[in-house]
């Protein structure tokens, strides 16, 4: 647990070099998602039948309960709202790719938290390749799934890394890339566990969390990829 203590202060200490903007990147990516949800579930038509279900939960009333259905949406409604969920993975995704440039000390502004168009694609492809692949495996046994979540984990980094490679390619040199290190980044999560259920229990606390964590695991990345020095901090700092 000391590399993961070490990793941790490597990413307060390049959160405390820009502290603003790094917690302005996060206001701005929960707007983004509060904004993309709203407009997702007003769309589909979900935005009543959330209301409708919390209304007779409220009211104790099982029988209006059961009645609640899915609605019934237009077409465009559908391929709007797709668009828009799919929009939704891509800045959660992205915002990888800021952490990734503030693990390797760069200053990125909080408004590029949002990837450029030319990664979208393969942003979505990435998550629909793992959701499928580990969807399996978790059918399969519980253990499979995980096995495989953690070996496709640093695909978006490696994505970022080589914006030439495809969807495809960055999931094989993630698979790769975590022989021998899954347990190293299980216990890496673990190490957040209390962070996450503060969270739960205050949700404004997710805007120093967020950061906090996307950077410690963008890190995480650079050790194992070789592609940048982990940035050295004070050892004073690692308490």
């Amino acid at each position: 647990m000391e590399h993961v203590r070490h990793i941790k202060a490597h990413s307060r200490a390049l959160i405390f070099r820009d502290l603003m903007n790094v917690l302005l990147s996060s206001v701005i990516l929960f707007g983004v998602l509060l904004l993309l949800e709203e407009l997702y579930m007003r769309l589909t038509g979900l935005h009543q039948m959330a209301r409708d279900m919390e209304t007779a939960v409220l009211n104790n009333d099982f029988e209006a309960f059961q009645k609640v259905t899915i609605p019934d949406m237009p077409v465009a409604s559908r391929i709007i709202g797709a668009v828009v969920y799919l929009l939704t993975i891509v800045v959660e995704l992205g915002y990888e790719g800021y952490a990734l440039r503030r693990a390797r000390g760069e200053t990125p502004k909080a408004w590029d938290i949002l990837p450029k168009a030319r990664f979208f694609l393969r942003i979505y492809a990435i998550w629909l390749l793992k959701a499928v692949i580990v969807g399996v495996g978790l059918s399969l046994f519980i253990v499979p799934g995980v096995y495989l979540f953690y070996g496709y984990r640093q695909a978006v980094y490696i994505m970022f890394d080589n914006p030439e490679l495809s969807a495809i390619e960055c999931m094989r040199r993630s698979r790769l890339m975590m022989k021998g290190r899954r347990v190293q980044l299980f216990l890496h999560d673990i190490a957040f566990i209390l962070w996450d259920l503060i969270c739960v229990i205050f949700s404004p606390a997710a805007v120093w969390v967020t950061p906090y964590k996307a950077i410690a695991h963008a890190l995480f990345y650079t050790e194992i990829s070789g592609t940048e020095p982990v940035i050295e901090v004070e050892d004073s700092n690692i308490e």
